[in-house]
């Protein structure tokens, strides 16, 4: 192997061309990549449900879901390949039920997996806010504030780039 190793170098570092008159052409250098600027934010905005959300991934899916415990969610999604990025509210009978259904919120039956679980003050609201594993790929960020009656749950399930997921839950500007 070792005597195979020596003439393998002794063969590449022997250059046995004639010299040439003309100087050997210039190796074209590779040119950088060009970077594309990030997208400038755009601003959604839900008139009945009267939140702004800043977001720079482009179209957005609105729908209606039913909760199986009770009441109708209006949601706004945003679909990207490194996550899912979605901003629900509904409306309670009144501002103490909406407290305790945040409060009662299990994001998961696997303590292990939740990182963070904190009630928070956020712009004159009540809330909480949550992270946690939902699997071995996919982390969940969600921030929920009380406004009256209403549950505003912003969430961002990403595999890669937490910063998006926080740039995302703090674009949301109730009005």
């Amino acid at each position: 192997m070792i005597k195979h190793l020596a003439l393998v170098i002794a063969l590449v570092g022997c250059n046995n061309s004639k010299p040439t008159a003309e100087p050997a052409a210039a190796k074209p250098t590779e040119a950088a990549p060009v970077v594309a600027p990030p997208p400038a934010p755009e601003t959604y905005t839900s008139n009945l449900g009267r939140f702004t959300q800043t977001v720079t991934f482009g179209a957005v899916r609105e729908k209606e879901l039913d909760d199986p415990n009770g009441g109708h969610w209006h949601s706004a999604r945003w679909d990207r390949p490194t996550g899912l990025y979605e901003v629900q509210y509904t409306d309670y009978a009144d501002h103490a039920e909406a407290w305790a259904e945040v409060k009662s919120l299990i994001p998961t039956r696997d303590n292990a997996a939740i990182k963070r679980d904190e009630n928070i003050h956020r712009d004159g609201r009540e809330g909480r806010e949550l992270e946690f594993k939902m699997n071995d790929r996919v982390t969940i960020y969600m921030r929920l504030l009380i406004e009256g009656k209403r549950v505003y749950k912003s969430v961002a399930g990403v595999t890669t780039d937490p910063e998006s997921a926080h740039r995302f839950l703090d674009g949301l500007r109730i009005l």
